[in-house]
């Protein structure tokens, strides 16, 4: 190729990779641009690094960068405050201190309004609602859960974690809010739906956690058999993903399950293992259930003295946390334990306590108690709240839809530009290459007429020369012999035209090989006699074993010319007075015939040379004592064509070996 295709070549492909990386960038632009939500924009790489480095600082440094804020939204200072108080909400949670909980999220809720960002509100939405559940505020709470439905069903992008997984977390709220009210469809119906999605997740705790809420449902329902099932199936899960805190909720699980069906011993255990597990946790909310449990079971068993130590412990911690329904059930519970004891003054206090909790809390709670028709209602509300997301998202879209256009032109364009251009350059490629092609057959044709043509022709005018100008001072039998001289050069010469007409044939792709049984002693021998004058003349012997039965598949006439050749450079490496031996060796597909002259040691360069199918064989410089390289070159070409291989192996200081490898026969 020349330097001007070459450089020609080289531009087209830089075009083309420009226009590529420009046509990326354009198609880029028409979608989101990595925009989290539909105003500032961070990175989800960025909230991830932020949120993995905060999550590991000690709650007092977390506390101050919940109250760190910034005038503008688009630092980054905003967003690690905004990820501070989400993750502040989330460890007041499980310590119980849920009005604590709720004012952290509630500010991250505000700041991820603020600068639009969906994936952080519907992160937020649903932390508000888990708080409000866990004090049984189950009207508050359903409707954070549908407003995150809402805005997550808009706003999600299919193959994003992060979206699918506040999915799950909606479907999970409103789930466990309809299992509170009693309304199982609906609780199984998001259960399962919350199943489906972590198991398009590949997350296993997520998994663990639908599948222990169906058991909860199965248990309400009383179908016991059943919850056992999905109880195992999460403890299973939890198991595998190695969730300690999954593994000590079904606990709980089991033991509530074994209390139903009056299984006291079996009840205390699993409560027992759940309340070792949690005791160091932070989750101290799961925690008092398992402690007031024990408790509760240790009473059913008449164990006083045990059910008042797990009951007090459990009042106490309940007491400085928000978790209303452990402190009135250890209220009640303590109540009934201290008339047993006939401590009536205790049990009285109990009693008051439970009273003043009821008041304060359940009547006012009793108000926003579900039930179906609420629940429709916020439902409706909800799929509003998603009809206008939907309708802002599709103007967001629609401000768009022209640049969209614009760029997909633009690329369409280019892509056109380009490919013309890379035709254009392959054409100019291509009559190079055809060029520099006419150049090296030309090359190969001259080549030739000198080495393989001209020697010979030489040679013979050389020998009429000497017998014209001697004529008269030799014997008849010196004329004679250089009379067979002359005619042996002939008939050699006739052979090397034979072999370049077949050379040429094999170029222009005329020979097509006939493929047949050959018997290869016989035409071993054939070979020998053809070359008998030649050896006489360098006094070389031929040994070799006559084995009748040696058949292989080729082409008579290629392994003929491949044969002569080989004896021929057999012959003139070989010293005068020497040994050309000839073996077979039987393989289970393959016959292989060795020739080895006891002369001329060929190098790894020479070997190379005569083998090596080069493009251009005008390049090739061969040794005078090896003869040509082209006939080495026919010799491969048609061995090839012939289905086997040809090597020249080396004997140190004993000669070369030339190694024929031709397969055998069908049966």
């Amino acid at each position: 190729m020349s330097l001007y295709s070459m450089s020609i070549a080289n531009i087209g492909n830089r075009v083309c990779g420009v226009a590529l990386l420009v046509a990326s960038l354009l198609l880029y632009s028409c979608g989101d641009g990595g925009r989290n939500g539909y105003g500032v924009s961070f990175s989800d790489e960025l909230k991830y690094d932020i949120e993995k480095e905060m999550d590991r600082l000690p709650e007092s440094r977390l506390r101050l960068a919940a109250k760190i804020t910034t005038p503008n939204p688009s630092d980054t200072i905003y967003i690690r405050g905004l990820i501070a108080n989400r993750l502040m909400s989330v460890k007041m949670r499980h310590e119980a201190n849920f009005t604590k909980a709720i004012t952290y999220a509630r500010t991250a809720y505000d700041r991820a309004v603020l600068i639009e960002d969906t994936v952080e509100i519907v992160k937020n939405l649903n932390e508000l609602g888990t708080n409000y559940r866990r004090i049984g505020a189950l009207t508050d709470a359903l409707e954070y859960h549908y407003k995150a439905l809402a805005i997550a069903s808009v706003y999600h992008d299919s193959t994003s974690i992060i979206a699918l997984k506040n999915l799950t977390y909606a479907y999970n709220g409103v789930g466990n809010i309809a299992l509170s009210m009693h309304n199982y469809d609906e609780a199984k119906r998001c259960f399962l739906l919350g199943l489906k999605l972590e198991d398009q997740l590949g997350s296993q705790v997520g998994m663990a956690i639908n599948y222990a809420n169906l058991g909860s449902i199965m248990q309400k329902e009383e179908k016991y058999d059943s919850a056992f099932y999905y109880y195992s199936k999460s403890y299973e899960t939890n198991l595998k993903c190695g969730s300690s805190l999954g593994v000590a909720l079904c606990h709980n699980h089991f033991g509530s399950l074994y209390e139903l069906q009056n299984k006291l011993d079996s009840a205390k255990i699993r409560y027992r293992q759940s309340y070792d597990m949690l005791l160091t946790s932070s989750d101290k909310w799961h925690w008092l259930v398992s402690c007031v449990s024990l408790g509760r079971v240790c009473l059913k068993m008449n164990n006083l003295n045990e059910a008042e130590e797990y009951l007090v412990s459990a009042r106490d911690i309940a007491t400085h946390t928000d978790a209303a329904e452990s402190l009135e059930e250890a209220h009640e519970l303590l109540a009934s334990l201290y008339r047993r004891k006939g401590n009536l003054k205790a049990a009285l206090a109990e009693v008051e306590h439970t009273i003043e909790l009821n008041e304060t809390i359940r009547r006012g709670l009793q108000n926003n108690t579900f039930n179906n028709a609420q629940m429709m209602y916020l439902r409706d509300k909800a799929a509003r709240e998603h009809q206008i997301q939907m309708e802002k998202a599709a103007m967001e879209s629609e401000r768009r839809s022209t640049w969209n256009k614009i760029n997909i032109l633009v690329v369409i364009v280019i892509i056109v530009v380009v490919t013309h251009l890379v035709i254009t350059f392959r054409r100019i490629r291509s009559r190079n290459n055809l060029v520099k092609s006419l150049q090296n057959s030309r090359n190969r044709v001259f080549s030739i007429i000198s080495s393989e043509v001209k020697t010979p022709a030489v040679e013979q005018r050389d020998e009429l020369r000497y017998l014209v100008e001697n004529i008269d001072s030799l014997s008849v039998d010196e004329q004679k012999q250089h009379l067979m001289q002359i005619y042996t050069i002939a008939v050699k010469q006739v052979e090397q035209l034979n072999s370049l007409q077949t050379w040429a044939h094999i170029q222009m792709g005329y020979v097509k090989p006939n493929i047949q049984a050959i018997n290869l002693c016989q035409l071993v021998t054939s070979s020998i006699d053809m070359l008998s004058l030649a050896a006489k003349q360098k006094n070389i012997n031929f040994d070799m074993p006559y084995d009748n039965s040696k058949l292989v598949s080729a082409d008579s006439e290629m392994l003929s010319c491949v044969m002569l050749n080989l004896l021929t450079y057999a012959i003139k490496l070989s010293l005068s007075g020497g040994e050309v031996v000839i073996r077979y060796k039987d393989e289970a597909f393959f016959t292989m015939l060795y020739i080895e002259e006891h002369g001329v040691v060929l190098s790894e360069e020479q070997i190379a040379t005569l083998l090596e199918r080069k493009s251009d064989i005008a390049d090739v410089d061969t040794d005078a004592d090896v003869s040509s390289a082209i006939g080495m070159r026919i010799c491969v070409e048609l061995i090839n064509r012939c289905n086997g291989s040809l090597s020249i192996e080396r004997r140190v200081n004993r000669g070369s070996t030339f190694v024929l490898t031709l397969p055998k026969p069908n049966k």
